[in-house]
């Protein structure tokens, strides 16, 4: 078998160890194109069905920024809830950027194998947090303060109640974070659909689930805002102030 054949195996091998379903050269079909997949993961969790999908690369030199930015684009295209760039020669440091603020890891099978069970959630919350606070700077960025304690906020098109009903979900997102990270469960990760009561995990996994979902939602109503400069119009008594 083929150096790089061989260690795909090996990856979905890994991925089957830990109770995942795992299969080898597969064809996803995305929004623009199909694509041919290394190793395709699928599992189920809080009744919900998860897809990753691994590159998995067997070279003697690092992985460069383009073939990150390559597999992220096809993530993106399948819609898939995570990706894993599996290299074990390293990473170049544009790649790691790559895949900052994207639902993307960049690792290695021997860190994977390496890594117990806590280290895995850790390195997840810590992603999540990352992500909250990237949204958070995102709309910090898109405020603007006038007169004495008032604001004027850029507004969030289709998502009921607005830029501070996302900025709600945000520190609903930041409290269950903090909450797990203390083992105080269960542990809220967003709001139920009369927005008046919590949906809540009660165990570490179950709230990592939720609040990708959560987080999904909100990053793609923010989507529209990125690499755009904002400034209001007028300043008026229709005006989203605090």
């Amino acid at each position: 078998m083929e150096p790089w054949r061989e260690y795909q195996e090996e990856a979905a091998a890994y991925f089957r160890s830990v109770g995942l379903d795992a299969g080898t050269d597969v064809s996803v079909q995305g929004v623009r194109a199909k694509h041919d997949i290394d190793v395709v993961v699928q599992f189920d969790r809080a009744g919900m069905g998860h897809t990753w999908l691994v590159e998995c690369k067997k070279r003697g030199r690092r992985v460069e920024m383009t073939d990150v930015l390559a597999f992220r684009s096809i993530v993106q295209d399948v819609g898939a809830d995570r990706g894993i760039f599996l290299a074990e020669n390293g990473f170049q440091s544009g790649a790691y950027n790559a895949s900052e603020f994207a639902n993307v890891t960049v690792t290695s099978l021997a860190e994977l194998r390496a890594a117990s069970p806590d280290e895995i959630f850790t390195v997840e919350v810590e992603h999540l947090q990352t992500r909250v606070d990237h949204a958070f700077d995102l709309i910090k960025a898109n405020t603007r303060h006038i007169g004495r304690g008032g604001s004027i906020f850029r507004q969030v098109p289709g998502w009921k109640g607005g830029t501070t009903s996302v900025m709600g979900h945000l520190s609903l997102l930041a409290s269950g974070i903090r909450s797990v990270r203390r083992g105080m469960l269960p542990a809220a990760y967003g709001f139920a659909n009369d927005a008046n009561s919590f949906l809540t995990a009660a165990s570490r996994s179950e709230f990592l689930v939720g609040a990708h979902v959560t987080m999904q939602k909100i990053e793609n109503a923010l989507a529209v805002w990125e690499g755009e400069d904002w400034e209001p119009q007028s300043v008026n008594r229709g005006a989203s102030r605090t």
